[in-house]
């Protein structure tokens, strides 16, 4: 029997590492990188564990040298606050790090796959054009507004030009994430999570956004069965680097009426935050993901109804009673 492919998964201690490796474990040797031990639960999953920084060019160098991967999924990332708290460090981590990992895949002796998760952040839309647009085109127009964005952007582009030679490069463009695996913190789309928590408990409900405010979505769940679509596709079949993907599409108040459907008593006080607001305000209301259901045979499993009562709802119950 031939030995199963090895992939390499950065950061796979987040949330989309313990929703992706599970799925990985049959069909992969998965080996795993981060800067933190990696947990526990995901040990059973793993052929292999590298504790190191990809900022450490010699680190990740040699790591190359002495291991042979088919294939990088590449999660690591200073994510979207603390790249705007420390946008120094946010470009060590996301523009460097991912550099040294693609210099590194590229030179291997065969041709490595190299997914990279990008984000609505490259997106930099002026919100007075906004309304004018159902959907939009892949390449993201204007300049992103956060420095979160602006390593995601960078990357997506670099990517096409290491993808000339032994690496074949591809970037998943992802939505807000929705996911009850984590208490939710203050940023800029854990509203969401919060507004769920709140009608879960009972306590006085707040939003910092706008309830017109439209963006697109997409479930943990579906988010890893989108990798695996990009990760399995063969080149031939692919007509471009860069895939954008979602569950659904809603309105604040949308996703806030299903909530109170179920919820009466759930009636959130709108206090809108200018700075959260004017981040997703640069974000397309939708994401256009038809190249990837052409090229990748993708389709989300989640709307906006089954997100909620299926998945959402469910699981912050169940966390919240830990």
């Amino acid at each position: 029997m031939p030995a199963l492919p090895k992939v390499l998964v950065t950061g796979a201690n987040g949330n989309l590492g313990h929703a992706l490796l599970p799925q990985l474990f049959e069909n992969y040797q998965v080996y795993t990188l981060d800067r933190r031990t990696l947990d526990p639960s995901l040990i059973p999953q793993v052929a292999g564990f590298f504790k190191g920084d990809l900022t450490n060019p010699a680190f990740v160098f040699d790591l190359f040298s002495t291991h042979e991967f088919s294939a990088v999924i590449h999660l690591a990332a200073l994510l979207s606050r603390d790249c705007e708290d420390d946008p120094f460090y946010g470009h060590q981590v996301n523009v460097n790090g991912s550099v040294n990992l693609l210099e590194a895949a590229s030179r291997t002796r065969f041709e490595t796959k190299f997914i990279f998760i990008s984000s609505v952040a490259v997106f930099g839309l002026d919100p007075q054009e906004k309304p004018f647009m159902d959907l939009t085109p892949v390449e993201p127009t204007g300049i992103p507004v956060t420095a979160y964005g602006c390593t995601k952007r960078y990357i997506e582009t670099i990517g096409k030009f290491y993808s000339r030679d032994r690496l074949d490069f591809r970037a998943l463009r992802l939505p807000t994430i929705l996911s009850p695996n984590h208490r939710p913190v203050p940023g800029t789309s854990d509203f969401l999570q919060e507004l769920v928590v709140q009608a879960l408990s009972g306590l006085p409900a707040l939003c910092h956004l706008r309830p017109d405010t439209h963006l697109p979505l997409i479930t943990l769940p579906d988010a890893a069965l989108a990798i695996l679509h990009l990760l399995k596709t063969p080149r031939a079949h692919l007509h471009q680097t860069t895939y954008q993907v979602q569950s659904f599409s809603a309105s604040v108040q949308e996703f806030i009426d299903k909530l109170a459907h179920h919820f009466p008593d759930f009636h959130p006080q709108f206090f809108p935050d200018s700075f959260r607001q004017s981040i997703i305000d640069s974000w397309p209301a939708s994401l256009d993901d038809q190249a990837a259901a052409t090229d990748l045979g993708w389709s989300p499993a989640h709307d906006l109804h089954s997100a909620l009562w299926d998945y959402l709802v469910p699981a912050t119950k169940d966390l919240l009673s830990r």
